[in-house]
């Protein structure tokens, strides 16, 4: 494209903007770096970082370049049935009701410093903390690089191609080694207070101008009730076929986002908690006062009323314009705006870039733009550094201490991943075993995190630029990984042997196996992708728990495993006996029925009940209608949780370390 047919203007704002939210990317990258001298803190800051900042960083980080780009994409692509995904802002922070307080608790007791220690303790099972290093790999491999197609794609399509696609994702994976590599999870967090607001403001401004562009609320919903019915209705509760896509008449081969598909996707959804990444989260506050603050405000309520209401507009109104205008909002249109700036992607990723160029004014254009940078790094940061930190300490950290023991030095266990059969009871080391910081200093864990962070962005950049596929599928398949930790975790935080048998570690570890190859197959398998209309974490977990329950059956946990649960049960019930009082256990029993009745009706098969709605409250389409229901019953569902049932409120006791190693480790991050 010839100079001067460049936006010039735009091209200048975007360029500063982008500018000054790097040089503060980069300052925080400076005083994390003064601070970073452990591996410690660089990969969960010392254990120090304050409950508000745990609130807005660990909020922004469960929602990405995905939310912000390819959310409204697949609104316009799929309809309101679709929207319905926007309630993962209930079900992501669903899953850190449950677990982040035990976690920190256990983090706290352990000395843990990464996810693996933590498994493998528990379970008495070297062989889970080896596939804790792979989940945490797939899953942030994937994840980073939906980041990077979203940022290199939306800068790409705005400027007119000015930023050549690999130009913006290569940037955009630079800044990060920098700022990431240098200071860690500490300078995450200090920029993701300000991601925060720059990432739901920009959605909020996205889409507040498209309604404004249709002339108000009336205008807009009156067209909306046009659409075609794959747009406005449900799509069934299950589509009885192999593959998901169907012949919808009048409009061709188009998704099926079923109540089963919808249903099954929020499982996904529900595995960013889970994942690798939040554990070093929960490990990395300094206490857990403000964690239901968290769940129930920071996401349940702002986020939720951001997406049901504004990225509902942006794809809704997209789809209305596409009728309107095919020339400009037509898929083929899209698809074609996408590669006259000299990229590639689907139509559905060029909606948000075009209505931002159409419904914003120019100075509006940088901010917004900003906005979705800020999302992707806001979660790539956190999965880049947690990979690093995995990588450097259960890799590198381990390969030495073995080299150590067959010199005939015994590792200890210090939060450390020498010794894999800590005894409950009195666990203290010998005084002459050897630790990882005698055989891997913490100035090279922390010069070999840097060099794992550069891996993991080599590794994302080259699957954005050999991946076609949508953003939220791709995303929907590194998400569906961490769901696959979802039975672990109920064991570690709830003592969940399994009914009607224990579960074992061997059946758990086969499990998180047959798990990640169910997904990994109904992803890739085109003919049987999402068979059923299952997403591939239903079929993982299908797969997972079945494996459970069979192993389980034919063998037995060792004793070091059972000693472990029932000390744990002594634990929580010593650290945190408001979880059980009798006023918790009751609402704990509500949740028992509550729980299962808001995911079948509102994210599930019950969705159908929206087709009945139309025009009956405010005059909106009947689903549109059902999913506002479910965020403000969603909301319930997670203020139910943290506060009268105790599940996110801070423990009555601070737990203290567990033996002397553990407060060794503990005291040194401080330090």
């Amino acid at each position: 494209m010839p100079a001067t047919d460049y936006n010039w203007p735009l091209i200048s704002g975007v360029l500063i903007a982008v500018g000054l939210y790097w040089a503060y990317c980069i300052y925080w990258s400076i005083v994390g770096y003064k601070q970073a001298r452990t591996l410690s803190g660089w990969g969960i800051s010392g254990r120090t970082l304050p409950p508000w900042l745990f609130m807005l960083a660990a909020s922004v980080t469960s929602f990405s370049a995905w939310t912000y780009m390819g959310h409204p994409g697949t609104v316009y692509a799929g309809g309101i049935a679709y929207a319905f995904a926007g309630l993962y802002a209930i079900t992501i922070p669903f899953t850190g009701a449950l677990f982040i307080k035990r976690q920190w608790m256990l983090g706290r007791h352990y000395g843990f410093i990464t996810p693996p220690e933590q498994y493998r303790t528990i379970f008495d099972s070297h062989f889970l903390g080896i596939l804790i290093v792979v989940v945490s790999f797939l899953y942030s491999c994937f994840y980073v690089a939906v980041q990077l197609i979203g940022a290199g794609l939306l800068f790409t399509v705005i400027t007119g191609g000015f930023f050549p696609f690999i130009t913006g994702s290569i940037a955009l994976a630079l800044i990060m080694l920098i700022y990431v590599g240098a200071g860690g999870l500490r300078t995450i967090a200090w920029v993701d207070a300000i991601q925060y607001f720059l990432t739901f403001g920009g959605i909020t401004m996205i889409g507040a101008a498209v309604l404004y562009g249709f002339g108000g609320w009336g205008p807009f919903v009156e067209k909306a009730f046009t659409l075609h019915t794959y747009y406005t209705h449900s799509h069934g509760w299950i589509y009885w076929n192999w593959n998901w896509v169907r012949n919808v008449e009048g409009l061709g081969p188009m998704a099926q986002w079923t109540g089963m598909m919808m249903l099954t996707y929020m499982f996904a959804l529900a595995g960013i908690q889970a994942s690798p990444a939040f554990t070093m989260w929960s490990y990395s506050m300094r206490h857990a006062r403000l964690l239901a603050w968290q769940v129930t405000l920071g996401i349940g309520t702002v986020v939720t009323a951001t997406l049901i209401l504004w990225s509902v507009v942006q794809g809704v109104g997209a789809q209305i314009l596409a009728h309107e205008d095919p020339a400009m909002f037509s898929t083929a249109a899209l698809v074609e705006f996408i590669r006259a700036a000299g990229a590639a992607g689907a139509g559905s990723d060029g909606v948000v870039p075009r209505l931002m160029l159409e419904y914003l004014p120019l100075w509006l254009i940088p901010l917004t733009a900003v906005g979705l940078l800020a999302a992707a790094q806001s979660t790539a940061g956190p999965y880049v550094s947690s990979f690093a930190a995995v990588a450097t300490r259960n890799i590198v950290g381990e390969a030495l201490l073995f080299r150590a023991k067959r010199r005939g030095l015994e590792p200890t266990y210090a939060g450390n991943p020498g010794n894999p059969h800590p005894k409950p009871g009195n666990p203290h080391p010998r005084e002459d075993a050897v630790r990882m910081a005698d055989v891997f200093p913490e100035r090279w864990q922390v010069h070999w995190s840097r060099i794992f962070c550069l891996v993991l962005l080599s590794a994302s950049l080259f699957v954005a630029f050999a991946q076609r596929d949508l953003m939220v599928m791709l995303g929907g398949l590194a998400v569906s990984y961490g769901f696959q930790l979802y039975p672990a975790l109920i064991v570690i935080c709830f003592g969940f042997r399994g009914w009607p048998m224990r579960w074992t570690p061997q059946g758990v570890t086969a499990g998180l196996v047959v798990g990640i190859v169910a997904v990994t197959a109904t992803y890739y398998w085109p003919a049987y992708r999402y068979t059923l209309s299952i997403h591939s974490a239903g079929w993982g977990i299908i797969f997972n728990i079945l494996t459970i329950w069979i192993v389980s059956s034919v063998t037995s946990p060792s004793r070091t495993f059972l000693d472990t649960l029932d000390y744990l049960d002594k634990f929580f019930h010593k650290h945190d006996p408001a979880f059980f009082e009798p006023r918790a256990r009751k609402w704990q029993g509500f949740l028992w029925f509550y729980i299962p009745f808001w995911w079948i009706m509102f994210v599930g098969p019950g969705i159908e009940f929206g087709n009945y709605l139309d025009g009956v409250f405010f005059g909106l389409p009947g689903m549109w209608a059902w999913l506002i229901l479910g965020g403000a019953t969603g909301t319930f569902l997670l203020w139910s949780m943290c506060w009268p049932a105790q599940m996110a409120t801070a423990p009555r006791l601070t737990p203290q370390p567990r033996d002397a190693a553990a407060r060794e480790t503990i005291d040194h991050m401080r330090s």
